[in-house]
């Protein structure tokens, strides 16, 4: 053979059963890359489903539990303004009695004849209702709803494992998560987000008009499909890389 090829012709041959070899091992991964990269988009096509079902769930029990407290403080404002020693504290100026009223009702004020008591929350839903003497107003009566992390807890009870319920108002977390931090999504419509450098899938609700511009987003972590998007890239290397040639022999 040494003879006939020479020297280099052996090589030349190996090299191309080398090259030869490599090339129907290429074309036995095929199917297998092929076969990845698409259970690869269907899991994901997948997950982003199942995360956007529960997010949806979540917000709807969310809205609902927040309906109701906007209901229970409109129901007290009623309840103080048909109270008869509100009445008369308001008709003798007797600020004591008032602040006596309001000391056991949180986040509410009582103002008539130039007198108001009790504070407000800066941030809150209000309910308020006039204060009648014989059809005539002699004050106001009203009822905050706190817009804070402790109201986003009691109706947050629908999350999932690992999600959470933030507060925005004016594309700002408010409340739920990094106070000033910036988080924009269309409403209905989930998306991936960055807030304060985690990576998040979210859904957030239509403005519910009080306060102004308050949304509700319910968020889950990306964490899974960051680990996704990862072995698809070490596989997206390892099927692109170059196949080495056959060494030579001095």
């Amino acid at each position: 053979m040494r003879g006939r090829f020479g020297p280099w012709g052996g090589r030349r041959l190996g090299s191309f059963r080398f090259k030869l070899v490599a090339w129907f091992a290429l074309l036995a991964l095929l199917p297998l890359a092929v076969a990845f990269y698409g259970y690869d988009n269907l899991a994901r096509r997948s997950e982003n489903r199942r995360a956007d079902a529960s997010l949806e769930a979540a917000l709807r029990v969310a809205v609902a539990g927040y309906t109701q407290r906007l209901d229970v403080a409109a129901t007290s404002a009623r309840r103080l303004a048909g109270e008869q020693r509100v009445q008369r504290a308001l008709h003798t100026h007797d600020r004591g009695e008032l602040e006596s009223v309001v000391a056991n009702e949180p986040s509410t004020t009582l103002t008539g004849a130039g007198v108001t008591v009790g504070t407000l929350p800066p941030l809150a839903a209000r309910r308020s209702v006039a204060i009648l003497d014989g059809g005539r107003t002699i004050g106001t009566v009203t009822v905050a709803v706190p817009i804070d992390d402790r109201l986003l807890t009691e109706i947050g009870v629908g999350l999932g494992e690992g999600e959470r319920l933030v507060a925005v108002r004016d594309s700002r977390v408010v409340a739920g998560g990094p106070a000033g931090a910036s988080l924009v999504l269309t409403p209905g419509r989930s998306a991936r987000v960055i807030v304060a450098g985690e990576a998040s899938r979210g859904l957030a609700t239509a403005s519910l008009g009080d306060p102004s511009g308050l949304q509700l987003v319910a968020l889950t972590p990306q964490a899974a499909m960051q680990v996704a998007d990862t072995l698809t890239k070490q596989a997206r290397q390892i099927l692109d890389a170059p196949v080495p040639g056959p060494k030579e022999r001095n």
